[in-house]
């Protein structure tokens, strides 16, 4: 049994329909806090399989465009509370993939140095009154379409702190009810630590622009 915002469905087929369906009576808007829909858009992009790396640090508003490469739904996205303006698929949302522990771990180191990209990123604007993407140096683009990029990628940098433990790490991890951004608990509060030390004494960050983040990824 699939479920959406309340209701059962026999199918994940039969749940994509009844989102596509609220999409398409919806139509082009801005879907924010105060909005009958933005529990059902929350719950939709926790089921999204980067539902951590798209969420960032919150969602203020969602969205609903026409899609500009002319298919035939409207795309979703959304904008988050650092200024980020980013699109999910909604039929990636639909078709959610089981997380596993593996999935749960890594959206909890992640979210445990988040607060380090954004401290990059104020800094760097902060530094020349803009942001400047580092592979194809366009500058001008609002403050929002720029993303903060690991030059040595995450998941390396990540796989060598678990080798430095000796691959003893957290298995259960927390939740807030609300984002559904997954943490690691205060039980675990001095692996976390380490970890963002660990992070911060070994990532190199650079800022990119969002078509070439996607590119990169």
């Amino acid at each position: 049994m699939h479920t959406f915002n309340g209701v059962e469905f026999r199918s994940k087929s039969a749940r994509k329909a009844h989102v596509r369906g609220m999409i398409d009576v919806l139509g082009e808007c801005v879907i924010g806090p105060e909005h009958e829909c933005f529990g059902a858009f929350e719950e939709l992009l926790s089921m999204h399989p980067r539902a951590e790396w798209k969420r960032g640090p919150g969602v203020g508003s969602y969205f609903i465009e026409q899609n500009p490469l002319g298919k035939s739904a409207d795309r979703t996205g959304m904008v988050r509370v650092d200024g980020v303006r980013d699109t999910f698929s909604w039929v990636d949302c639909c078709n959610e993939r089981a997380k596993t522990s593996n999935h749960a771990f890594s959206q909890a180191m992640r979210q445990a140095v988040f607060g380090q990209a954004v401290a990059f990123k104020t800094a760097s604007y902060q530094e020349g009154a803009r942001l400047e993407c580092v592979l194809c140096s366009t500058s001008v683009l609002a403050y929002g379409s720029y993303h903060v990029d690991h030059a040595t990628r995450f998941k390396e940098i990540a796989a060598a702190f678990v080798a430095s433990v000796g691959g003893v790490v957290p298995q259960r991890f927390a939740s807030c009810p609300v984002t559904k951004q997954i943490s690691f608990r205060d039980e675990d509060r001095a692996f976390a630590d380490a970890w963002a030390a660990f992070h911060a004494s070994k990532c190199e960050l650079q800022v990119l622009c969002g078509p070439c983040n996607l590119a990169k990824h």
